[in-house]
């Protein structure tokens, strides 16, 4: 907020500035003229011989001052003519015409109003924003200790969020319903059950128009997780086959929520009751800051969240009132919650039109909807990109990595991931491992969980998170630059953990069981032993499917295995595709309550013979191999079930930590439960936490569930099991309608059926693919006719010229020619401007680091309007909706029209004009599009169009191969989709269902570099050869592909350089972590054994 007041002060400033300025020109320039020159209306016209008398007799300084006169007045008028046409045009906010003979007045006219624009418009920015849903509050007993909200300079902060009832009915009634589309669910069956007849989905087709954009299949092809409006006068008939979603629009009567009954003011009890429908929350204390103990704050559960940033649709209790007094505030940050008057506003309060700021990433907040999730989405993220590095080495060269549901579900994801948390906590908890070390038993914490809040990192462009770890008893003198505070200890936001140590995660089954916007408790299970939630099914089943997939998915976990049991088969297989190697499923709980009891005895024996207490201790000294845990989960059982499960409690309350752990989830709470490790999940979505250890409670709190609906699994195991094959796909055609694509795919190969032999006759053969049409006779394009380095005005500047003699070793080139007509000729002038960073131009770059220059005004927030720049470019002459637009740069939001317009013309304002004098982003046309105008140059388009070029010319493509290749700067989107900071919008999440996906451009890149390679090998250049596989792996530098590999092999191969081979294949090897060379990629394998056998066959590599 700080810099918002100080932008808003420079605005004032600049504005003031501005209007002093214009008047001094408008009314000072005059006043000036008149009292230098006097009236400049003379009295009569002078003669002709009048004016020849004054130029040639001599000057006595008046004919100097009257001449000085009239440049002024002319000057002035020069100035004002388009300051009128500007002010009177804005005034009537039509667009302003250009004055070819006034461009600078006019430019610097247009820059003082604007200014002044500035200084007058509202400054209500957080408008653009979602509003923080301040975090629920938890009390941490501590005898010692009294209520702090009364000590000086500690005045508790109480913030008031709408519920999701005010937000529901807060919209009008007459607002059409929105579906969520199920697996298997079919249009024609929609369209029966809401408007009763199946024959009318057309009616639903044409009121989803944005659907046939992200599929062409549409309407003969839906997904599920799809949102469909739904016409006027549709309204629910009921479930049926093919039409099995769910309604998902707030005000539908069967999913408004209702409000809950105020919360009771009286203490938490030991043992909370069976949960009643309506039954609010408890209100608690919040965690303290580490910088101001004792503050406290109150405030209301959000909205439950799903994994891929779906609300659902439980409804939100009102806000507590108060802290329970005598309970002593467990550590947070106070900070990361901003106060009322900082507070953005939700994303449907967005600022009226011409308001200051417009709606970006900085200001948007995530939402309830999506906070809940943040952790699990991004431990899914981290998991897919492991898993799909591990998959691209048995990509085929040409193809690419298939693509499920069209990037639907990581879109999803990616929107909603917090990265940030996930990899602190990580982070966190191996060097706290490193720090305790050597530490004698009785010195070290007993860790049962731990909050993640958000905070200012001091010095950090970003809010870093702060990790309070939750203790049953306090533990002084914690390692640096932890913060012993009562029965917590705290890393601060701007404490850096350092580096730690190569040990086991000391807490590997720490698992989120309640998020909320800027705040996420997690649980030790393991410390817990057994854990009981009770509540409705629907709702605990969905809190345990949360707690499998992260304990399945997290980078903490070191080998756990989780047993589920009580579970659907269908639901149960689906589960354990989210990881297999952790996931068992068990048909019987006596079963599985058998092998965890046989694990406990072999744990504890381990542990009497490592001499340590408990296997926390063993993992910190690195004593034994018997600490990875076993979890297991069970859901629903039965009365002869409950009675085993809660014999294993008890046995696990006894042992302490003892790697293994149960979290049982059941409608009633059975006699034997008297551990107190229970969470009571109310209907409304909200947890009620009370945990004691010795009968003692130690950890009292309420907060919202975390949840993963049934719908929402099995995109996330389809993802997840497509991420494990092995099978790759073709590249379709280029998606542009511009002629540069014709002939191409859309990684700029040409597409097969220009193929033909690399030495064509005159009349080359009719292509197989199509034995129709005749083929015309092959043509050198126009464009391509200079040879590489001869012609003066070479736009790829920085091609190093090759000796094209091959050694009489060599065979003549194997890449074949291929057939393309020119129909890009001007391809020459764009890389030549490109490379001489042409000023009259958008120069867009995203082959590295996301970089965008313009001829126009450059805004503040460079990186937000930056992504909607290289969004525009993206779709080319296609165009884009403004809906299309807030629905990829702000998913799941309501953002009003006028917000998008302010952040279009701030793009547009930052393009500026062609050299022309059009705008490089018009205005919408009548179809309603945003386009930019043809003539910008986007570093991916130039990369396909020389690309294709040099495939075009076979042998002879070198030049052009190489300069696309030139283009390359880096990992494609390196850092652009960090969030600007902890809980912000995540950017680019729209890139997996766009045509710039990251993925396919580093596929496309090792590919152009394979065939570049090949060119040169042939040539015998090897230089030039190694320096394609540095650029391969430039985009790739987790060096997935197998393909630069081969390549670097030939390379030493072909110079004989066996040493360096060897240590190639040991590097790759490792990079794989093959044991033994058959464990490479079958393709690799075979193509070593054909290369080198020898060097197989002796079985000892370096590296």
């Amino acid at each position: 907020m700080a810099s918002r007041a100080l932008r808003r002060t420079r605005q004032i400033i600049t504005g003031v500035g501005a209007l002093l300025l214009l008047l001094a020109i408008i009314a000072g320039a005059p006043a000036a003229l008149v009292w230098l020159g006097g009236n400049p209306l003379p009295d009569h016209l002078p003669a002709l011989g009048q004016f020849s008398d004054a130029l040639l007799r001599p000057d006595d300084g008046t004919l100097f001052l009257q001449a000085l006169t009239v440049a002024g007045w002319a000057a002035w008028a020069w100035f004002t003519i388009p300051l009128l046409v500007e002010s009177v045009a804005r005034l009537r906010g039509v667009r302003t015409p250009r004055l070819p003979a006034f461009t600078g007045a006019q430019k610097v006219a247009a820059g003082l109003l604007s200014a002044i624009g500035l200084l007058v418009a509202s400054p209500a920015v957080a408008a653009s924003g979602p509003a923080y849903a301040a975090p629920l509050t938890t009390t941490s007993t501590a005898a010692t200790t009294t209520a702090v909200a009364d000590q000086p300079g500690s005045s508790p902060l109480t913030t008031s969020t709408p519920t999701a009832h005010h937000a529901a009915t807060a919209r009008p009634q007459t607002a059409p319903l929105v579906y969520r589309v199920a697996h298997g669910d079919q249009l024609s069956a929609i369209a029966a059950r809401f408007l009763g007849n199946a024959d009318r989905y057309p009616e639903i087709a044409r009121a989803n128009p944005r659907l046939e954009h992200r599929d062409h299949r549409f309407p003969d092809h839906i997904e599920g997780n799809w949102r469909i409006t739904l016409p006027a006068g549709a309204h629910d008939r009921g479930a049926r086959e093919h039409a099995h979603g769910s309604v998902v629009q707030p005000g539908h009567p069967e999913h408004t929520p209702t409000p809950a009954t105020p919360p009771s003011s009286a203490p938490a009890p030991s043992r909370p009751a069976v949960p009643q429908s309506g039954t609010a929350s408890q209100p608690a204390t919040a965690p303290s800051d580490t910088s101001g103990a004792g503050t406290t704050r109150t405030a209301t559960p959000t909205t439950s969240t799903s994994a891929t940033g779906r609300p659902s649709t439980a409804p939100a209790t009102p806000p507590a009132a108060s802290t329970t007094a005598g309970h002593h505030t467990s550590p947070t940050l106070s900070a990361s919650t901003p106060s009322a008057e900082q507070a953005p506003t939700r994303p449907d309060q967005a600022p009226a039109a011409g308001t200051d700021e417009s709606v970006d990433s900085s200001q948007i907040v995530t939402g309830a909807s999506l906070a809940g999730a943040g952790i699990l989405t991004a431990l899914l993220l981290t998991g897919l990109y492991r898993r799909r590095r591990t998959q691209r080495q048995h990509r085929r060269t040409g193809r690419r990595l298939p693509h499920p549901a069209d990037g639907t579900t990581e879109r999803a994801m990616r929107a909603a991931e917090q990265p940030a948390d996930v990899d602190r906590l990580d982070a966190a908890l191996r060097s706290l491992a490193t720090g305790l070390t050597g530490r004698p038993e009785h010195e070290l914490p007993d860790i049962a969980g731990a909050w993640i809040t958000t905070g200012p990192g001091a010095g950090h462009p970003l809010t870093k998170p702060v990790v309070s770890l939750i203790l049953t008893r306090p533990c002084p003198n914690p390692p640096a630059p932890w913060i012993a505070d009562g029965t917590a200890w705290t890393l601060p936001a701007d404490a850096d953990p350092g580096e730690p140590d190569d040990l086991l995660a000391p807490l590997p089954t720490l698992v989120t069981i309640g998020s909320q916007p800027g705040q996420h408790l997690l649980l030790d299970l393991e410390r817990l032993g057994q854990l009981t939630i009770v509540g409705a099914s629907d709702n605990t089943a969905a809190l345990l499917r949360y707690l499998i997939t992260e304990l399945a998915c997290n980078q903490w976990s070191d080998d756990a295995e989780i047993i589920i049991a009580g579970f659907e088969p269908d639901e149960a297989e689906l589960l354990a595709a989210l990881n297999p190697d952790r996931i068992q499923a068990s048909t019987a709980v006596p079963t599985a309550t058998s092998r965890l009891r046989r694990r406990c005895a072999a744990v504890t024996t381990a542990l009497h013979a490592a001499g340590v207490a408990d296997t926390l201790t063993g993992r910190l000294t690195d004593i034994g191999e018997a600490w990875a845990p076993h979890v297991l989960v069970a859901a629903d059982p039965s009365e002869h079930d409950r009675t085993e499960l809660d014999e294993l409690g008890q046995q696990l309350t006894t042992l302490g930590r003892c790697s293994v752990a149960s979290v049982v989830a059941t409608t009633t709470l059975g006699a034997a439960t008297d551990n107190g490790h229970v969470l009571t999940l109310l209907d409304n979505g909200v947890l009620q936490i009370t945990l004691a250890d010795g009968g003692a409670p130690f950890l009292a709190a309420t907060i919202r569930a975390a949840a993963l609906p049934r719908t929402e699994l099995a995109p996330l195991a389809d993802i997840m099991t497509q991420a494990r094959s092995t099978s790759d796909e073709p590249v379709p055609a280029a998606p542009e309608p511009e002629p540069w694509a014709q002939g191409t795919d859309a990684a700029g190969s040409l597409l097969p059926h220009h193929l033909f032999a690399a030495e064509p006759s005159p009349t080359p053969p009719t292509p197989a693919v199509d034995p129709a049409p005749p083929q015309p006779e092959p043509e050198q394009p126009a464009d391509s006719l200079t040879e590489p380095g001869t012609a003066v005005d070479d736009p790829i500047t920085s091609i190093v010229l090759v000796d094209t003699r091959q050694p009489a070793r060599h065979e003549p080139p194997t890449i074949p020619r291929q057939q393309r007509p020119p129909v890009d000729g001007d391809l020459d002038a764009d890389l030549r401007a490109w490379h001489n960073q042409d000023p009259t131009r958008p120069l867009i770059s995203i082959l590295g680091p996301v970089a965008v220059t313009a001829p126009g005004t450059e805004p503040d927030r460079r990186r937000f309007y930056a992504e909607i720049v290289v969004l525009l470019a993206g779709r080319g002459t296609r165009g884009i909706t403004g809906d299309q637009m807030s629905d990829a740069l702000w998913p799941d939001q309501q953002i009003s029209p006028s917000s998008r317009r302010v952040a279009i013309a701030r793009v547009r304002r930052w393009l500026g004009d062609t050299p022309t004098g059009e705008l490089w982003l018009p205005d919408m046309g009548p179809d309603r599009l945003y386009r930019l105008t043809p003539g910008y140059l986007l570093d991916w388009h130039l990369f396909r169009r020389a690309r294709a070029r040099g495939e075009s010319q076979g042998a002879a493509g070198i030049k052009y191969l190489r300069a696309a290749l030139e283009l390359v700067r880096g990992v494609p989107f390196d850092g652009a989709d960090r969030a600007y900071a902890v809980g912000a919008r995540n950017p680019y999440a729209w890139l997996p269902e766009s045509d710039l996906y990251p993925g396919h451009i580093v596929s496309a890149v090792v590919d152009t570099a394979h065939r570049l390679a090949q060119l040169y090998l042939d040539i015998g250049d090897y230089t030039n050869a190694r320096w394609t596989v540095q650029q391969a792996w430039a985009a790739d530098p987790d060096r997935g592909d197998d393909g630069p590999w081969q390549d670097l092999m030939r390379i030493e191969h072909a110079e004989n350089n066996m040493a360096e081979l060897r240590t190639l294949v040991g590097e790759l090897m490792r990079a794989r972590e093959a044991e033994y060379p058959e464990d490479l990629a079958p393709s690799t394998y075979t193509w070593l054994r054909t290369l080198v056998p020898e060097l197989l066959s002796s079985g000892t590599f370096a590296g």
